[in-house]
């Protein structure tokens, strides 16, 4: 699943099953990973995430650390700190706690795009920065148990080494808990509530507003935002109101970046043009061809022999076989963009060269 994260990873870092601590501190990248644990650590801390290390009390609930490693679109080695709040990991959290959040769909967001290139409408990127870190702590007091990650970075900062058996109070909401998706969604749906959105009456995801006298379209993807508008000032006016309610008192910087023209979201490829939107799952299907070894056709299918001509029923029907084979392995890890059942449209196999796409053109004005 590593391969499919990015088309910068390192053939050392493609070879690794998963991105473990201890198998990226042996690759020649780990200086770029370590950097981002410390920095990722040196924000939770600027945010309070956690309390002084304590000794568990009687009752407590204690998790153990999570590091999310991936490589982001843009080359970026990402870590970030989550917590194992899986059923097996935490089992009376779950009984006890509400963890329903809603999720943006995929024919909602098709609809979202036909909706801008209807208005003839540009979509610009936003992204709210440690969106979890910015909220109340857990209902029930959760605690942290020390991993290596935290220990080293304490000791270079404080020159202290601490004792395994401490814990950390959970002050803030953290990735990976039950309960920190529904708190997010709880705030941010509140906040765009008072910058003056209104969300759709059965999809959550995706809102409209007035701003600089003209009307806006709004989809969120947990922290990813989608802006639809006809002037780029007003997408940075919008976005630096979300930001601005977003901000704790003891921040410096408004936790939200704003990040220009949409070319992706959230697993998609976005191509907007003067005469119509693209959407598209090319990106997504070389790093899943490259990952399976599927890029380099075998000998056989490269001899001279003739082939029959190729119809859309054909490719329908290879994707079709694709997905059945891969869609265990792989789809349940996906986001946004997935490969649904497809009918008449190819994927970007080198022996096709047909990209799975649908293209919304614009009215003319």
């Amino acid at each position: 699943m590593s391969a499919l994260q990015s088309e910068a990873i390192s053939p050392e870092e493609r070879a690794l099953p998963r991105f473990s601590r201890r198998a990226l501190k042996r690759l020649p990248t780990w200086d770029l990973w370590h950097k981002n644990k410390l920095e990722q650590l040196d924000q939770m801390e600027a945010l309070g995430m956690f309390g002084l290390p304590i000794k568990l009390p009687k009752g407590g609930i204690l998790m153990c650390f999570h590091w999310q490693c991936q490589i982001k679109v843009n080359g970026k080695r990402r870590s970030r700190m989550c917590c194992d709040g899986s059923p097996r990991a935490a089992p009376e959290v779950h009984s006890t706690t509400n963890a329903y959040a809603s999720c943006l769909e995929h024919p909602v967001f098709w609809l979202f795009i036909a909706l801008c290139t209807a208005d003839n409408l540009t979509i610009y990127g936003g992204d709210a920065k440690d969106a979890f870190a910015h909220l109340p702590g857990p209902s029930i007091p959760t605690f942290m148990k020390l991993d290596d990650a935290f220990r080293d970075w304490y000791l270079e900062r404080t020159g202290v080494l601490l004792d395994k058996d401490l814990v950390l109070p959970v002050l803030h909401a953290l990735q990976g808990h039950p309960e920190a998706t529904r708190l997010w969604e709880e705030h941010i749906s509140a906040i765009l509530k008072k910058v003056g959105f209104k969300n759709t009456t059965h999809e959550k995801d995706i809102y409209t507003g007035n701003f600089c006298d003209e009307k806006v379209l709004l989809a969120r993807q947990v922290d990813d935002f989608a802006l639809g508008c006809r002037q780029e000032s007003t997408a940075k006016s919008v976005y630096a109101k979300i930001g601005t309610k977003l901000t704790l008192r003891n921040e410096a910087e408004v936790p939200f970046e704003y990040l220009g023209l949409v070319d992706s979201f959230d697993g998609y490829d976005v191509l907007q043009t003067r005469d119509y939107i693209k959407l598209s799952t090319e990106s997504y299907i070389r790093r899943l061809l490259k990952a399976h070894g599927w890029d380099n056709p075998s000998p056989r299918e490269s001899s001279n022999k003739p082939k029959p001509p190729l119809h859309k029923s054909d490719v329908a029907n290879l994707l079709y076989s694709i997905w059945q084979q891969v869609r265990s392995r792989i789809l349940p890890n996906t986001r946004l963009s997935r490969l649904n059942k497809v009918s008449g449209t190819g994927a970007s196999l080198e022996r096709f060269s047909l990209p799975m796409y649908f293209v919304v053109p614009t009215l003319d004005t």
